[in-house]
């Protein structure tokens, strides 16, 4: 029943498994001859894009299209939810995705026209998926860098998926990532990864740290703590500052406004929740009712998150996937 001049495109971002897009086409093409397939490059989820679960899912559609000569082939780039993500640091996905469809698989070959035609290298690339998803994990995609960017300091929805080594491991990512600021093309993406990263590496686990030091009226670390809170300030201010220039380097003014109502009250409540902490551990307030309430699991079953936090100390010094 469908028109002869209407025709049926099958999009799939979702999957590793060569045979999965298989099954896919065949049912498709049940449907219709000829049909279309639209493939994703996973810019959606955040500030951090995911190249290395891009490339893998690209690899096994495209792999699966050529088995069943599917001629008409494309892949989207998406901005759900404020469109944080720089669409430039999927080169890595797109450049990939261009090479196998033209016939050339081997990686080696690829890294290396990679170079040539952008002046930086394929691996060190692949370092801008660092904020956001362990590279190894081939089941999915999570955006700890934007969750946990908004995670409330004292109320902590999310406080439960936390672990003790996670707000180092960002300060890790930070040091990686800022060699690569120095490339005169697309530096300035490293650097917005950069300075989340560094927002991170003291933000991520604030609420955990802040929370244990009030119920034990640790007053010491509670200053300590605040100290934390004003170079948090400090450290917003920066990655605000490199995430502004790289939207205004890539996009319209539209859609900043979004931008500047999230992360300017992001900056209103740490100073907020920090002034609250000042007000206790000098004596002016007897309690923060915030803090008493307990923290419940996320998923309301006594278990940690399916999106596992990060995990800088499994990814090495590359972000690549066994191709």
């Amino acid at each position: 029943m469908i028109p002869h001049n209407v025709n049926l495109i099958y999009w799939d971002y979702y999957s590793t498994d060569k045979e999965h897009y298989l099954k896919q086409i065949e049912s498709h093409s049940a449907i219709k001859d000829n049909i279309w397939f639209a493939g994703g490059l996973w810019s959606w989820t955040g500030f951090a894009p995911h190249n290395a679960y891009s490339i893998a899912a690209t690899k096994a559609a495209f792999n699966a299209c050529k088995e069943k000569n599917i001629k008409n082939v494309f892949v989207t780039m998406w901005g759900d939810n404020g469109a944080e993500c720089s669409k430039f640091s999927l080169l890595p996905s797109l450049y990939y995705a261009a090479q196998i469809a033209g016939g050339t698989e081997d990686i080696e070959t690829i890294k290396k026209g990679f170079y040539e035609k952008y002046g930086i290298a394929f691996d060190d690339f692949m370092l801008a998926d660092l904020p956001g998803t362990a590279n190894e994990q081939e089941d999915g995609v999570v955006n700890p860098e934007k969750y946990m960017l908004y995670n409330d300091c004292l109320l902590g929805m999310l406080d439960s998926t936390v672990r003790e080594e996670d707000g180092g491991k960002y300060a890790e990512c930070a040091a990686k990532l800022k060699g690569l600021e120095e490339n005169q093309s697309y530096g300035y993406i490293f650097k917005t990864l950069r300075t989340l990263c560094e927002v991170l590496s003291v933000k991520f686990d604030i609420g955990v740290r802040t929370r244990k030091a009030y119920k034990n009226r640790d007053t010491a670390a509670l200053r300590n703590i605040i100290a934390d809170y004003k170079r948090l300030l400090e450290l917003i201010d920066n990655f605000y500052n490199a995430f502004k220039e790289q939207w205004e380097r890539e996009n319209k003014p539209n859609g900043f406004e979004v931008q500047d109502i999230r992360i300017g009250g992001l900056v209103t409540r740490v100073r907020h929740c920090m002034n609250r902490l000042e007000a206790f551990a000098d004596g002016r307030l007897s309690e923060l009712s915030e803090l008493e309430e307990p923290i419940l699991d996320f998923t309301g079953a006594g278990e940690r998150l399916n999106c596992k936090p990060i995990r800088c100390n499994n990814w090495g010094a590359s972000a690549s996937v066994d191709l």
